[in-house]
């Protein structure tokens, strides 16, 4: 129950004790572990995420994050949540997950552009991850071109890959700092998605020129913008896709974890397809009766028109 779930005591290296040897509890998140059935820890301050990466010689990064638990138990914005934490899994290992999109991006980052921003942030956790992932890979170019460099990937780069956005400043502050404590380059900005002017000003911010847009764009369980009207292709998602996403990268993609069919694919008529979905079974999140998973992704991208008018239109993973 929720009231086994706190551990706030420190031990003499000044840990969590709930993390301290091989004592993994509910705050102790990782692939192949059955804590996410606890997700959210309604109780926790502080847990801890472990991720499977590829491209690096390390098998795992470690991702030490505060959330407001029992301070603001029931407010959705300073929690995490069980699709954030499989849309962070899988974004630490695109490939694997099958989103070779990620590293596919048009490099805003050399004009000191974002490349992605994510809606809903929260505690800021997939943005996180997201900005390590392109951090080390855009290390590892760099690399290639100047092997001589002594360069590592933990360094903090000087512009941001990723801006993290939510309407609730704690949730920034929340973000502001677990991004510290991970030593990754993250921007935060206040921004109400529903709000159309707000969304456009928000745009302009990194990108002046309507040509121009974010090649990723990030979001997990976002209520009110997922539902089960988002056949219409004029359902507000679309809308919000189609001022942010980049115009004309074929690569721009959204990347969306929700629960089971809370986003129905959009018409033939809609400015975007969907090019697939990843299960949370392929990250052994299934029900608490084995059952398959509840939650899963949806990757979606602008439509393009082909002769063969869509035939290839979704493809399950």
């Amino acid at each position: 129950g929720l009231g086994l779930l706190s551990h706030h005591q420190l031990n003499n290296n000044n840990e969590m004790s709930c993390y301290r040897g091989n004592n993994r509890l509910c705050c102790d998140f990782f692939h192949g572990s059955s804590s996410y059935l606890h997700l959210p820890v309604l109780r926790e301050l502080a847990l801890r995420l472990r991720v499977k990466i590829e491209m690096s010689e390390v098998e795992e990064e470690i991702y030490n994050l505060q959330q407001d638990g029992f301070l603001r138990r029931y407010d959705t914005a300073g929690i995490f949540w069980p699709t954030a934490y499989l849309l962070s899994l899988c974004i630490a290992s695109p490939e694997a997950c099958g989103i070779p999109e990620i590293y596919l991006t048009k490099s805003n980052h050399r004009k000191q552009q974002p490349i992605a921003v994510e809606l809903g942030a929260g505690i800021g956790v997939p943005s996180i991850v997201l900005a390590r992932t392109l951090q080390r890979y855009y290390h590892q170019q760099m690399m290639q071109q100047r092997p001589t460099s002594t360069n590592n990937t933990t360094t903090t780069t000087k512009h941001p890959f990723v801006v993290a956005t939510d309407k609730a400043p704690y949730a920034l502050a929340l973000t502001r700092a677990n991004t510290h404590a991970s030593k990754v380059s993250v921007a935060t900005s206040h921004l109400d998605h529903f709000n159309l002017t707000s969304l456009m000003e928000f745009k302009k911010k990194y990108y002046k020129s309507e040509g121009e847009g974010f090649d990723i764009v990030l979001g997990s369980s976002l209520q009110a913008l997922f539902n089960e009207e988002t056949h219409d292709p004029n359902h507000h998602l679309w809308v919000v896709l189609d001022v942010l996403l980049h115009p004309s990268n074929p690569n721009a993609i959204a990347i969306l974890a929700h629960t089971i069919k809370a986003i129905a694919p959009p018409t033939i008529n809609s400015k975007f397809r969907l090019l697939r979905k990843i299960n949370g079974d392929r990250f052994d999140m299934t029900t608490r009766f084995g059952e398959s998973s509840d939650f899963e992704i949806s990757v979606f991208a602008r439509r393009v028109l082909t002769k063969d008018k869509e035939s290839n239109l979704s493809t399950e993973l």
